[in-house]
């Protein structure tokens, strides 16, 4: 009784810890919450919508959980399924405004993106940040538009470009001009990239520049002790060769009598 009693509480203590997320795991959890992103996120009107839209959203996280868990069998919930894609996100916009705005004073690069996150932002630079229904508001964005009325307005700034208009008016121009921020985006980022690898180079030029001029310094020394040592044995063999001709001067008669004391 007692083993299975340790069973089902280590049993219990996996489920409550959770297994580790595999990066395909990840980037599934992404593909699926951005396939039915409208309903999720999307802002529903009408009276009685609230209810309503509650009990959509926590039967899309519930469907997206058993989804995960039918292909990899972690036993996750609908709760860290949505905290998980939460904390991907946030650390997809802290890295990616981290490389648009780097800070002063020099220090680490910014952490290279994951291959979850760098699927999420590739997803969302893709199109304009509004989701839903005509109208509606993607209340997990961190940025939104505001206007006073829902005639056809666009509100740009460096981070995106939100358009609200309302159903009748035209979305032409509004695609148009996204197009192109998107693909000013697209340059500023890879052009940011590109000065970064060229500071890691030159840092690791200057690095090994002066790794080489260290190199040579202790070849000098070696050098240097080298020619002493080499005086010092000169200076040692010059000696014995004194000694050995001043013991012959006073000691002759060892030259005829190697064994002589």
């Amino acid at each position: 009784m007692a083993e299975k009693d340790l069973e089902k509480f280590i049993s219990a203590a996996k489920r409550k810890r959770g297994a580790n997320w595999s990066t395909e795991e990840e980037i599934i959890l992404i593909e699926e919450v951005l396939k039915f992103e409208d309903r999720l996120f999307g802002k529903m009107k009408g009276a009685g919508v609230k209810g309503k839209h509650g009990k959509i959203k926590e039967e899309t996280w519930q469907s997206i959980t058993d989804t995960l868990n039918s292909q990899f069998r972690n036993g996750r919930t609908s709760e860290s399924l949505s905290k998980k894609y939460d904390n991907i996100k946030q650390r997809a916009k802290d890295k990616i405004d981290g490389i648009r705005r780097p800070k002063t004073g020099g220090g680490p690069p910014p952490a290279p993106l994951t291959q979850a996150e760098e699927a999420l932002y590739q997803a969302m630079d893709t199109r304009p940040n509004i989701v839903g229904l005509v109208g509606g508001i993607d209340s997990d964005e961190p940025l939104a538009c505001t206007a006073h009325s829902l005639s056809s307005t666009v509100v740009e700034n460096d981070m995106c470009v939100e358009a609200c208009a309302s159903g009748d008016a035209s979305n032409s121009h509004t695609d148009r001009r996204s197009t192109e921020k998107k693909k000013k985006k697209k340059v500023a980022s890879r052009e940011i990239l590109e000065e970064l690898e060229i500071e890691n180079l030159k840092l690791e030029n200057e690095k090994l520049a002066q790794e080489m001029k260290k190199l040579m310094l202790e070849q000098k020394k070696l050098e240097t002790e080298e020619k002493k040592l080499q005086s010092e044995l000169e200076f040692v063999e010059m000696k014995k060769s004194y000694m050995i001709c001043k013991f012959n001067a006073e000691f002759p008669e060892c030259l005829l009598n190697p064994t002589c004391t």
